[in-house]
């Protein structure tokens, strides 16, 4: 079990800002310690009588997986004060009505909560883990929450990527926090005030030229940031490699044919893209082996599978972390090398059964997906090796994703992130508009702590 001497400098003093402040924001990169900073600063708030009772919301899996195991980890930490409210029927509401001081619920289950009691129900101090999924101001949940905010005395937000999509996410969750105080009480003047018009269309917008240094500098004061560099050296460091891999002809026929025409012409079937988006959706299913048409999906090429098969024998039985996009190819891979995956139709039960026999060694291979698997789980014990099959175009799912194993804990030098790409396709346009989003994300951060230094 570890104890206050194992808190690193670093998170001492997000423990202190967070429990300084009634409103506050834990910008730390993933692998930081988020979870235990939170429950410490809250665990002392619980102490003190500032807070009588907590409201935790989480993603489902952070939930299950990763509150209650951090509260048993550390000494200062008492497990038997969680309660866990997931799911539906009865277990929900019997850990809402429990008398334990810490109730960590999913974010889908709090309409319902709102609903079923009519309110905030007794609690008084909320933690938003990733609240990156309140990010937007017109979602059902925000609207929900909205008007009881005031009825928490301490509100705290959580994550590592604030703007993974640009600073248009920031009002969302900045508003959680301090209700509109620093970037406008609604989201309207939020617009108004940092972004400008491109085109005749509501929806044409982009930030200002100093919006950057204005939405940085107005929430500096309630934002506890460090960058990567203030851990690095108590983190493994993350070794990117690309594996390319070619077309056939025939396939770069297929292809040019959606990019071009929004159609292709099958054998038994027509596949036609309605817009710019489904067209993009359709050359990612391509490149990674098949595509969805309107009688199933039709299966293409193993040229990804075959790179992947070459890094799976490279491994020599050593885990391997493998991340999937679509289902199709989910159910091509696991019939080439069967293995649990976490991801959509996963019980909880077996969730954490794949989760504990991965961490345990017992597993050459997970399959994961970034929307099910990328927050909050710990897989550092499991192994130091994840291939991203399929892209994502989510800067936080990749972020996520690769904290899963990059994280303290890792006794491994070296994390490595293999990539393997279709070469002139898709797939670098992805990679290279992560690497853009992932620009925008840092500086904000970077605004953020010279915002603190003066």
């Amino acid at each position: 079990m570890l104890t206050p001497k194992d808190i690193f400098p670093y998170q001492e003093e997000a423990i202190d800002f967070l429990y300084e402040r009634d409103e506050s924001l834990a910008l730390i990169p993933m692998g930081g310690g988020k979870t235990m900073i939170a429950a410490t600063a809250a665990s002392e708030l619980l102490q003190e009588g500032i807070v009588s009772r907590w409201l935790i919301l989480a993603p489902k899996r952070v939930c299950l997986l990763v509150w209650r195991q951090e509260f048993a980890k550390w000494s200062h930490l008492d497990e038997d004060r969680v309660a866990v409210a997931v799911g539906v029927g009865g277990a929900r509401r019997d850990a809402l009505e429990s008398d334990k001081s810490f109730v960590v619920m999913n974010y889908d289950n709090l309409i319902w909560m709102i609903d079923t009691y009519g309110g905030v129900h007794n609690f008084n101090g909320i933690i938003f883990d990733e609240v990156s999924r309140m990010k937007n101001p017109q979602g059902k949940r925000h609207k929900k929450i909205k008007k009881y905010l005031t009825q928490f005395k301490v509100r705290m937000g959580l994550t590592g990527t604030p703007t993974s999509n640009g600073i248009k996410d920031l009002y969302g969750q900045v508003y959680c926090v301090d209700r509109g105080c620093r970037l406008g009480r609604s989201h309207g003047h939020f617009k108004r005030d940092y972004f400008q018009s491109t085109g005749p269309m509501v929806w044409q917008i982009e930030p200002q030229p100093d919006a950057l240094d204005r939405t940085t500098e107005a929430i500096a004061d309630i934002s506890f940031q460090i960058s990567n560099s203030v851990y690095a050296d108590q983190l493994p460091s993350l070794h990117r490699n690309t594996i390319e891999v070619e077309m056939s002809p025939e396939m770069r026929d297929i292809y040019k044919e959606m990019e071009e025409d929004f159609l292709i012409e099958l054998k038994d079937d027509n596949v036609m893209a309605a817009n710019a988006g489904v067209m993009l959706n359709k050359l990612q299913q391509i490149v990674d082996g098949f595509i969805y048409t309107d009688t199933g999906a039709q299966w293409f090429h193993d040229a990804k599978i075959n790179a992947l098969e070459e890094i799976i024998e490279s491994q020599q039985g050593a885990p391997l972390l493998v991340v999937y996009k679509y289902r199709r190819e989910l159910e091509a891979l696991r019939g080439r090398w069967d293995a649990p995956y976490l991801g959509a139709g996963v019980t909880d039960v077996q969730a954490e059964k794949a989760v504990d026999d991965w961490n345990a060694g017992k597993l050459p291979i997970l399959y994961v997906h970034p929307a099910s698997a990328g927050h909050g789980l710990n897989l550092q014990d499991g192994g130091d090796t994840l291939v991203w099959f399929g892209q994502t175009w989510s800067l936080e799912e990749h972020d996520q994703m690769i904290a899963r194993l990059r994280r303290q804990g890792q006794k491994a030098g070296v994390i490595h992130c293999h990539y393997i790409v279709m070469r002139d396709s898709i797939d670098g346009t992805v990679l290279d508009a992560l690497a853009s989003k992932k620009a925008v994300d840092n500086a904000v951060i970077a605004g953020i702590k010279e915002r603190n230094k003066k």
